[in-house]
């Protein structure tokens, strides 16, 4: 093999473990184990000497420390303790690595503020932090954020720490209180205005919304805050337009196909609920139609997940996107 074959085989000997992220569902134990069977070949790749002399100018540094990272990174699933143990040591040791390296296109690319973040997630899972400490850290460290930058540093404080609080949250069951209920809807607020100035179409913009597509996912509706409706259309307004205009121009048309048909053809709408015969369509008009209009506002929602495919400008999808 060439020195570039060596190279990439190491490199994707340990990616496999990031397929694992699934943030939204728990996985059972022996699914994370084949997970940490990966970073564990890894690390016996990086010791042993076999390897070492067959590519002697690889950057084993940059190995070492994805083998930190990625493990870490797993803090963003839901974990078993055990797993989320491991993982918290290996966002520890990620933390190690960045304060003593000498790589600067290492610690270009990750925040160590992250990576700490990263250790306590873990250690909430592992339960060795209760998740009501860890919120109440989250939301200082979200507090400290420059809303104005967009660097690496930037884009972690202002939108990753805020996700954490939500995910901590939500999948945590942490009990909310009144001052939470400000937090929400003082971060739903913030983070929106944070996409609305986002540099369009750049490396940063990517980043951007790849970490806000976990927000939906992390929604909680609070009292006197935005509706999961409300904040899914003004997040269109703000990563992609095209998509606000499109679904308030269906909702709009959607609203007056639905009277006109109400008038003319009202059988139509007979298995509605709570509508068994004509009289009960009649009776359910305006519920009917509002229900058509608001169904019609979300039926893109899913979008939201994909931003960075569909948010293209100047060409249509190719047919491999359009699937997706």
């Amino acid at each position: 093999m060439s020195d570039e074959a060596k190279g990439a085989a190491l490199q994707y000997s340990l990616m496999g473990a990031l397929l694992f992220d699934n943030s939204l569902r728990r996985m059972p134990t022996a699914y994370w184990e084949e997970c940490m069977a990966i970073l564990d070949q890894a690390e016996e790749i990086l010791h042993d000497p076999f390897y070492r002399d067959h590519l002697t100018d690889y950057d084993w540094e940059a190995y070492e420390f994805r083998i930190y990272y990625y493990g870490s990174f797993q803090a963003y699933s839901l974990l078993p303790p055990r797993i989320a143990e491991r993982v918290a040591g290996y966002a520890q040791k990620a933390i190690e690595f960045i304060e003593i390296t000498t790589k600067e296109e290492i610690r270009a690319a990750v925040d160590v503020e992250q990576e700490k973040e990263l250790h306590l997630l873990a250690s909430i899972q592992a339960g060795f932090t209760p998740a009501r400490e860890a919120c109440e850290r989250f939301y200082e460290a979200y507090e400290e954020r420059d809303p104005h930058d967009y660097s690496i540093t930037g884009i972690d404080k202002n939108l990753d720490t805020a996700s954490l609080y939500l995910f901590v949250a939500k999948y945590l069951k942490l009990e909310l209180n009144e001052e939470d209920h400000d937090r929400y809807r003082h971060i739903l607020r913030t983070v929106l205005d944070y996409m609305y100035h986002v540099p369009n179409q750049s490396d940063k913009y990517l980043k951007c919304v790849t970490i806000f597509s976990n927000f939906p996912q992390y929604f909680r509706e609070v009292p006197n805050a935005l509706t999961m409706e409300d904040f899914c259309l003004y997040s269109f307004a703000a990563l992609h337009p095209p998509t606000y205009i499109h679904v308030n121009m269906v909702a709009r048309l959607t609203e007056c196909m639905t009277r006109h048909l109400l008038t003319i053809r009202p059988e139509l709408f007979i298995g509605f609920p709570g509508c068994d015969d004509v009289e009960d369509v009649k009776g359910s008009r305006e519920r009917i139609i509002h229900y058509a209009y608001h169904a019609a506002l979300c039926h893109d929602i899913g979008k939201l997940f994909i931003i960075d495919t569909i948010s293209m400008y100047g060409r249509n999808l190719m047919d491999e996107e359009f699937f997706i």
